[in-house]
């Protein structure tokens, strides 16, 4: 227990509080991670050990129960661990905001939204700058000044968000077909988590569910289609210079990429909406396709 206050200085060995904002944002928020994990672990360790004392007892001498609340055990060690929390929450902004410098939107109303992304990116990219020069040891909990600025950085951040949502939801909107719609969703990547942003994507999954659907509709249209064609003769599944085995295999198999592409899509949506009733149906739809053009 003596020991207990030199942890969090063992946890930030490897962290170098006056780089840690400055440095590489992807190898310090890694570094943060590790010291969290770190930090973690003790607690466990503790607890772990303070549920088998009794292993510890020799001959008659009874070994006392550690009967003191954990919070006073850990209170400095806690505050750290939030400060490191921060830490973490504001690198990780940095991470995904990074993302606005290499977004690109189609077609003439495309062009405006690229420029808002611009724009919002060189915003942010000076508020954070401004925000690391006013900031000393992030990582002494009794630096105060920094609780305040990180408050304001992150509000500022928000601000962004609420009109990178907005965006979000006009590209969206635009969008000629399920292919466009997917085209946004990859562009805007691990954006789609930020909170602004993701109330804007959740109202939209259920379109893009549908949109989903119908195309599983028309390509089990096509299947069925094919079926009868297949049954007139001389009929040529892909060119009539193909033999009718090796073409009928080429024309599944595009059709399987067609309904693969647009399935694996759906990689860029945690939602629980794809677990409900609607969305489990669609899928049901594209196993039911699957099926069919494996036989």
């Amino acid at each position: 227990l003596v020991q207990l206050p030199c942890v969090p200085l063992r946890a930030i060995k490897q962290l170098n509080s006056q780089d840690i904002l400055r440095g590489d944002t992807l190898e310090n928020l890694t570094q943060v991670r590790t010291a969290l994990d770190y930090l973690e672990h003790i607690k466990m360790v503790f607890e772990e050990h303070r549920g088998c004392l009794s292993q510890y007892q020799t001959g008659d001498r009874q070994v006392k129960p550690w009967a003191f609340p954990t919070k006073m055990v850990f209170a400095e060690l806690d505050r750290f661990v939030q400060r490191l929390q921060t830490v973490e929450r504001i690198l990780q902004t940095v991470v995904e905001l990074k993302r606005l410098k290499k977004m690109e939107f189609s077609g003439v109303k495309g062009r405006t939204h690229t420029q808002i992304a611009q724009l919002l990116h060189q915003d942010f990219t000076e508020t954070f700058s401004v925000f690391c020069e006013k900031t000393s040891d992030c990582l002494d909990v009794s630096n105060k000044d920094f609780e305040v600025d990180a408050c304001c950085f992150l509000q500022k951040v928000e601000n962004a968000e609420r009109s990178l949502g907005a965006v979000f939801e006009q590209a969206f909107n635009l969008a000629s077909g399920l292919e466009q719609a997917f085209k946004v969703l990859e562009m805007f990547g691990t954006l789609l988590a930020r909170p602004m942003v993701a109330c804007k994507a959740r109202e939209k999954y259920p379109i893009l569910i549908r949109m989903f659907s119908a195309e599983m509709d028309t390509c089990l249209q096509l299947f069925r289609e094919r079926m009868q064609l297949e049954e007139q003769p001389g009929y040529a599944a892909v060119s009539k210079n193909m033999p009718a085995v090796s073409g009928g295999l080429k024309w599944a198999q595009q059709l399987q990429e067609r309904i693969h592409i647009s399935f694996n899509n759906f990689r860029f949506v945690s939602d629980p909406c794809m677990e409900a009733g609607e969305a489990k149906e669609t899928f049901q739809k594209y196993e039911e396709i699957e099926n069919l053009l494996k036989r």
